[in-house]
């Protein structure tokens, strides 16, 4: 199997699981997986393109998850649970 397709592959994982986990770093590693891909294609020994996978997962990671980050943490209204807003607050009864 070309090398490629194995990259490609491993970058849908990546996304695949990336979507029951939210938290960033997996689709980080799924770029990474497209710049392994990158070098497959254009010929590059397999060393070149598990280097480029951690460098170029590694600058996503360092670089851009933190802005993305903070960028859907501040656009993400906080929600109050009625456990939170009747913290402290004395019983009601059902009649009222």
């Amino acid at each position: 199997m070309a090398a490629w397709l194995l990259w490609l592959i491993a970058a849908g994982l990546f996304t695949a699981g990336e979507v029951a986990s939210l938290d960033l770093v997996l689709l980080m590693f799924a770029g990474g997986a497209l710049g392994g891909m990158g070098v497959a294609l254009l010929g590059g020994a397999v060393v070149f393109q598990i280097l480029a996978f951690v460098v170029v997962s590694l600058g996503l990671l360092l670089v851009v998850r933190p802005v993305a980050k903070r960028h859907l943490t501040e656009r993400t209204p906080s929600r109050s649970t009625a456990s939170r807003s009747t913290w402290g607050a004395p019983p009601r009864s059902a009649s009222g």
